[in-house]
């Protein structure tokens, strides 16, 4: 059955291991994903070889306001996107089920390079695409420029720290000349910990943040397979900075963190280094900083991240491919909008 049936735990196992090792494999497209996201309706598909899978996608919808479904397959699906025979049948798998919902929209926003190439060869398949035409940070759901740094054939400290730029590796340095320490773990303890500091964070610069219950989810999800951990960067039994990792597919990818007000003592620099190291143990072959709205060497963000790609660009990924099943919701709430907001810039 290509519609994943929850209570089949032999189906679960099969879909999970799938995901799980697949190079394609997103945090965001395993099952877990969708017991933290747990204010949206799952749905996962999956398309079979002899019996083997070859492509999955794991959906999370939810209802508008008015009475209509958007479905979000976030970093899906898990297969090689260019192969866009194959994604039209892996979404021919769901859209019955999408149209029973009275789903308007998929959206699905792989991690896979732009190029308009691409982009028109997806567009000839039928799907609208969101990217040069999404402006800013928040045009897309997901960033469409992320901080990636390649750590192929990298195996010992040294050897992750010389990639850098100079003055990022200095600054690492400056750390841990100050005696900055890190850990990691996957206690609740340490989570109220992170918690609190990504909190006061917030607060700080007044932006929204997770309530805490989320991050429960989280680690309860993944913390007893390894692929989520703790990080703290503490100097002098203080600590200066945390931060959330998930090592999954062929990546480490660093998607929560906080830091403390005052001196850091490079700490938030230093616990890139810890976690580029767990990557490399785990044998992956990317860091992932996240995302940045622009590439701005005035902003904040984009500085502290850059640093750490040394001679390598960052990454421009395809944004957003749309699978509309109701045009007229479509103009409404995704068309209009994304005109109103060019017309503004």
């Amino acid at each position: 059955m290509p519609v994943l049936d929850i209570n089949n735990q032999e189906e679960v196992q099969k879909f999970t291991t799938f995901v799980r090792s697949s190079k394609y494999g997103q945090i965001t497209q395993d099952l877990g994903w969708a017991d933290v996201k747990d204010n949206w309706e799952p749905l996962h598909v999956y398309l079979e070889d002899g019996g083997a899978i070859i492509a999955a996608m794991s959906i999370l919808m939810t209802k508008l306001p008015n009475g209509s479904r958007f479905a979000y397959a976030s970093k899906g699906p898990v297969m090689d996107v260019h192969n866009l025979d194959l994604v039209d049948k892996l979404v021919a798998e769901a859209k019955a089920t999408l149209l029973a919902k009275n789903v308007y929209l998929l959206r699905m926003d792989p991690e896979v390079d732009y190029s308009k190439e691409f982009d028109a060869e997806i567009k000839k398949h039928g799907y609208e695409t969101r990217n040069v035409n999404a402006l800013g940070l928040h045009g897309t759901i997901q960033p469409r420029f992320n901080m990636v740094v390649d750590l192929t054939g990298k195996t010992t400290q040294d050897e992750i720290v010389a990639g850098f730029t100079a003055k990022t590796r200095n600054k690492v340095r400056k750390g841990w000349k100050n005696e900055v320490t890190t850990r990691y773990s996957t206690d609740e303890t340490d989570l109220a910990i992170f918690y609190k500091i990504y909190q006061e964070m917030a607060d700080r610069h007044g932006i929204t943040y997770r309530p805490y219950d989320y991050f429960q989810r989280m680690l309860k999800a993944f913390g007893n397979d390894d692929i989520m951990r703790i990080y703290i960067c503490e100097k002098d039994n203080q600590v200066l900075a945390t931060g959330l990792g998930f090592a999954f597919g062929d990546k480490v990818w660093y998607m929560y963190a906080g830091s403390v007000s005052g001196e850091v003592f490079e700490a938030p620099r230093v616990m890139q280094v810890a976690m580029m190291e767990w990557a490399v143990a785990a044998g992956k072959h990317a860091y992932d900083l996240g995302g940045v709205g622009e590439i701005d060497p005035d902003d904040n963000l984009y500085r502290f991240k850059v640093g750490f790609l040394g001679k390598d660009e960052p990454r421009e990924y395809i944004g957003e491919i749309e699978y509309v099943l109701d045009d007229a919701v479509y103009e409404e709430l995704v068309r209009q909008k994304d005109r109103a907001t060019a017309s503004q810039d």
